[in-house]
């Protein structure tokens, strides 16, 4: 049965299926009406109100013929519209137009409601170069940059560099340098900060770099590189160890400043600057009690500054900022570490 079926079906469909509709009636030439893309039942309706109560061919209908002519739209007409009606027009049929040649080559528009959405360009496929720091360096500060333009991207495997030196920009980006040259040179990259916590220096890290265009103070430039992807691939660390390595950094860091500045003034007047759990001791030299009061005063208020720098470089917030100044064991002077940490209240001797 299903057989026969298919059978009747391929000759439906092969058939030019006559549709009677009214009687026939003389008089002047019909002019075709504009049918195509309309369903058929409308179709069929516009003809006859044009006045052609004559048969009408249907071509098409698939394979069981046209059932709902609702379902069915008008994807060619002949006549043409506009042309007189000279015998039973021809209304070739589908279900849907949008991939229907026009058969009859009469070029006819489609409205944009009727026309098919038209299928979205694939973009194409971004292309990352692998290269080194160094090569990548070299380019950019050549002529023209290398040929490197905006969205060009490139994969590097890199050396974290100078973490001292990272933070956020004038562009409002965070930035990292990666090392180049052997650590004669740098190279910066913009990336997501929480993808810093676990580097320090030394990390060695695998990058997908982009060239992008940064506005600074109303200027935009090219030229900078922004992280798409990041990758930790060695040399990791924790956010307790970078903790601990940068306070051996203050230590170190404080140490030299005394020596520097008992150097500068050509004679000993800080004993020790010793960070604490709390904060910061600075004891000062007995030949600090030559100097006038003023004298003394503006000498740790320089000092303040630079230690209350330095303090903040190592991570250390208002909790643990404090810094006191001892001379003979007397609480000379202390910075207001939660109001104003750079400014100073001087006590006891100090305080005229």
């Amino acid at each position: 049965m299903f057989t026969s079926m298919r059978r009747l079906g391929a000759t439906l469909a092969a058939a030019v299926m006559i549709v009677p509709l009214a009687g026939c009636s003389g008089g002047d030439p019909i002019s075709m009406p504009d049918v195509v893309g309309k369903s058929l039942d409308v179709a069929k309706s516009d003809v006859e109100r044009a006045g052609f109560d004559d048969d009408v061919e249907v071509v098409g209908g698939g394979m069981f013929g046209i059932v709902v002519e609702s379902n069915w739209s008008v994807c060619s007409q002949e006549p043409a519209s506009g042309e007189p009606i000279a015998g039973a027009p021809r209304l070739t049929v589908d279900r849907s137009c949008a991939d229907q040649d026009d058969e009859d080559g009469q070029g006819q528009a489609e409205s944009p409601s009727e026309t098919a959405a038209p299928e979205p360009e694939e973009e194409p496929a971004v292309v990352i170069t692998d290269i080194s720091v160094d090569k990548l360096l070299d380019k950019l500060n050549s002529a023209g940059m290398g040929g490197i333009k905006v969205g060009d991207q490139f994969r590097l495997t890199a050396e974290l560099f100078e973490s001292d030196a990272w933070g956020v920009g004038a562009s409002g980006d965070f930035s990292v340098f990666l090392k180049a040259k052997g650590g004669k040179d740098d190279l910066l990259v913009f990336v997501e900060e929480a993808d810093t916590k676990k580097w320090t220096n030394g990390t060695s890290v695998e990058m997908v770099v982009e060239m992008v265009e940064v506005t600074i103070d109303g200027e935009t430039t090219d030229g900078w590189l922004k992280a798409q992807t990041v990758k930790t691939l060695s040399g990791g660390t924790t956010d307790k160890a970078k903790q601990a390595a940068a306070e051996r950094t203050l230590v170190k860091d404080l140490a030299m400043y005394a020596d520097i500045m008992n150097t500068s003034l050509g004679r000993t007047v800080i004993d020790s600057i010793n960070p604490s759990a709390d904060g910061v001791t600075v004891l000062l030299n007995p030949s600090m009690a030559g100097v006038t009061v003023m004298q003394a005063q503006t000498l740790i208020t320089q000092w303040n500054q630079n230690i209350v720098d330095a303090l903040a470089e190592a991570g250390r917030g208002s909790s643990d900022g404090s810094v006191k100044y001892f001379l003979g064991g007397q609480l000379v002077a202390q910075n207001k570490e939660i109001l104003d940490p750079w400014s100073v209240d001087f006590k006891g001797v100090l305080d005229q």
